[in-house]
């Protein structure tokens, strides 16, 4: 590489180049291994300084945009021809994720919760898309990657539609005044930019130049992506902690427990889905179809708690956030336990 500096042309080799291409892909991992421990950090900076912090809200869009679309550069077309066999499958973990549970979840905070608050916050855990790191583990277990990929994009680029329409239908004046808002900042923040990575993706894979680019380009692409998933929770737990010092002491047991049972639902829904698999889907005894059925626990389980922060604090009351909180700290430690439990199983 030739570099001109003050009218001078110097030569630069290859060495830092991978230097710092090797500097970011032990950085890439490193996240990826303590992410379990970075999230929770990132929530208690944000609520140690949420005096400082709770007024930069307005940045949080732009840094999940970013993330959204690092997502997409990692799609490939190819992937969704894996779901031809499997679209009956697909449809019923849908069917389990945003109308089921929401309903479950909706009836049983009516039963137990005396608020509509929080009913709203729980609510909307059970209509955001699957989390993406659900692949993460999805590949620990050797399981169908490109098949979750492929799930769990279209969840994410339906969300704009699916979220605003479950909180309207189940907590009715909460997302009423606000549905069309919703829609299109979740369309700004989720569907556009996952369709602009895809489309990056897709130019990439189709020249040599482009190829050389994205892989040369994608440790740094995933680092930014992770710190912009963490700028995200700082800001997003800045903004509810005023609320959680002035949360009523009666709450402070029923909401922990209420979210340890709604994140187990999660998880108890995907094991149900694997063992009813034969019936769902008869005749797709297929290698990459029997991965997929032991991938659904995951799937169902795991949820993209960062953009149900977001819409938490852009759209409902600050009470909304916590149930959202308390599963970003939840689902992970859960996902290690099942992980373990399939292993020796």
């Amino acid at each position: 590489m030739r570099i001109e500096m003050g009218g001078s042309v110097r030569k630069q080799g290859p060495h830092s180049w991978h230097k710092w291409h090797d500097s970011q892909k032990r950085l890439h991992r490193w996240l990826d291994r303590y992410m379990i421990y970075v999230t929770p950090s990132a929530l208690l900076v944000g609520l140690l300084f949420s005096h400082l912090l709770a007024d930069r809200a307005g940045l949080v869009p732009l840094f999940f945009a970013c993330v959204t679309f690092v997502m997409g550069t990692g799609v490939k077309w190819q992937h969704f021809a894996v779901l031809r066999s499997q679209w009956v499958l697909l449809l019923w973990l849908y069917g389990v994720l945003h109308l089921l549970m929401p309903l479950i979840v909706w009836l049983l905070g009516g039963w137990l919760l005396d608020d509509p608050d929080l009913i709203a916050g729980y609510v909307l855990f059970t209509a955001i898309p699957i989390g993406i790191s659900a692949v993460v583990w999805i590949g620990v277990m050797r399981g169908n990657v490109a098949a979750a990929l492929s799930m769990i994009v279209i969840d994410t680029m339906l969300s704009p539609l699916t979220v605003p329409v479950t909180l309207l239908v189940l907590t009715g004046e909460h997302a009423a005044l606000q549905g069309t808002k919703m829609m299109l900042n979740l369309l700004l923040m989720v569907g556009l930019p996952t369709a602009a990575g895809m489309g990056v993706g897709r130019w990439a894979a189709s020249t040599a130049p482009g190829a050389r680019w994205i892989e040369a380009a994608l440790p740094t692409l995933g680092t930014v992506s992770k710190f912009s998933f963490l700028i995200v929770l700082v800001l997003n737990s800045a903004y509810v902690a005023p609320k959680l010092s002035a949360m009523e002491e009666d709450l402070w047991l029923i909401i922990p427990v209420f979210s340890i049972g709604v994140v187990l639902l999660g998880y108890a829904a995907g094991w149900l889905l694997e063992k009813l698999y034969v019936y769902i889907a008869p005749g797709t005894a297929g290698e990459g179809q029997q991965a997929s059925r032991h991938d659904l626990i995951f799937l169902s389980g795991l949820r993209n708690v960062s953009l149900g922060l977001v819409i938490a604090a852009q759209f409902l009351p600050p009470l909304a956030a916590i149930p959202v909180v308390l599963s970003i700290l939840l689902q992970q430690p859960v996902a290690s336990i099942v992980q373990r439990w399939r292993v020796r199983s």
